[in-house]
């Protein structure tokens, strides 16, 4: 546990949680994970989490808290039979009172569990908004389409967004289906001055530059693309504008962008990293954040920025206008011309609606809101798998 933070009250019975994830990389899911093990902990529930593969740096942070981190060490994406074997072993093993999965392919071996994983309770953590986007590998594809087919047969379904809900199941929402809202560690997010000259120092830039950033993965989901074509349009508004895009790289995605930006002619005003080491610096260092999707859930990257204070612009895809605030930007998505203009707004307002921003994340998406409907959602998910064990229902 952290120094310096009072451990929570426990809730009213402790529960031996086991989460599933392929891997604990710098993602939204990931660091979502990071929250909820370290709330469920300080209330006195145990936390296991089963990695498909090890090594990613979020995992230190598990550690850490105090979460038991167990890797299963599956060989890579083919390597399948040995790897479930020793899922399954493990499950039975350490008897845990819910398994509780994250992402399709998790999803789906969950659901496997609750069959031959020793009378566990199954709960699966739906993240994505739509599924049918071309882009996407077809393995991902496959995997998301048999998720929303199946995933209703979980002891109950958590989906962080109400649009996630709506794309699963319309207006008529099963009684396992829940929303619950990521959280967010206001504490470990707000404006951080030294932060913000430390980091554009390390970068070379001036105090006033105006500096727009994207925090999120290579991928097709993100449309880096649009976001590079609206800068290009931004610069012939502020010719000094720079633009950071933080995120795990993914090839060939990432030469494509790279070169893109040199025919933009933007190259140079363009910085790819993979990874800043302190968020809190990274949102304080920019003057807009910005979130090109053409599909989201519930993007952390929102509310982490507007927590800090820092104006968002972003498509109207998922939960987007349910988080931004008033003073902040929605477009359509795959529209360089509106994305550039807001972007061009964003700049000029700086940091006018900070407290507006913060005050809004504080209220409505808090980390300990977060725990406590979690630990409601893992209730019902045990009360479902007693009442499907007296049945005689597997």
């Amino acid at each position: 546990m952290p120094r310096g933070r009072p451990r929570e009250i426990p809730g009213p019975t402790a529960v031996n949680i086991m989460f599933l994830v392929r891997s604990m990389g710098v993602g939204g899911a990931e660091r979502q994970l990071c929250v909820l093990s370290r709330r469920l902990l300080r209330r006195g529930h145990t936390v296991k989490v089963l990695l498909y593969y090890g090594g990613e740096p979020l995992e230190s942070e598990l550690h850490e808290m105090g979460a038991t981190v167990i890797d299963l060490h599956k060989g890579g994406r083919w390597r399948n039979l040995g790897f479930l074997i020793r899922l399954v072993r493990r499950v039975r093993e350490e008897r845990p009172d819910v398994v509780y999965a994250l992402l399709p392919l998790s999803n789906l071996l969950a659901l496997l569990l609750r069959y031959v994983g020793g009378g566990c309770a199954i709960a699966c953590g739906v993240r994505a908004a739509d599924v049918r986007l071309p882009r996407l590998d077809w393995l991902t594809r496959v995997a998301a389409q048999l998720e929303r087919r199946l995933v209703h047969r979980a002891d109950v379904v958590i989906v962080n967004s109400q649009n996630g809900a709506r794309f699963l199941y319309g207006d008529h929402r099963p009684g396992n289906v829940l929303v619950i809202d990521n959280g967010i560690e206001t504490q470990d997010y707000s404006y951080d001055p030294s932060g913000r000259a430390r980091l554009r120092d390390a970068w070379g830039l001036g105090a006033d530059t105006p500096l727009v950033g994207c925090v999120a993965r290579l991928d097709p989901i993100k449309d880096h693309a649009t976001l590079l074509r609206a800068f290009a349009q931004l610069r012939q508004m502020r010719a000094d504008a720079q633009l950071v895009c933080v995120g795990t790289p993914a090839e060939p995605l990432q030469a494509q962008l790279r070169d893109l930006a040199r025919r933009l002619g933007i190259d140079a005003a363009v910085r790819w990293i993979e990874r800043v080491p302190q968020v809190r610096e990274l949102y304080s260092a920019l003057d807009a954040v910005c979130l090109s999707s053409t599909s989201e859930g519930f993007p952390n990257v929102l509310a982490e920025a507007m927590a800090c204070g820092v104006p968002c612009v972003a498509t109207d895809v998922g939960d987007t206008r349910r988080i931004l605030s008033t003073a902040d930007f929605v477009v359509p998505p795959r529209n360089p011309e509106a994305l550039a203009g807001a972007l061009a707004a964003a700049l000029a307002q700086a940091r006018q609606f900070s407290d507006l921003r913060a005050d809004k994340i504080r209220r409505e998406f808090s980390a300990q809101a977060l725990v406590e409907r979690t630990e409601v959602a893992l209730s019902s998910a045990l009360q479902r798998r007693d009442a499907r064990v007296l049945k005689g229902v597997a």
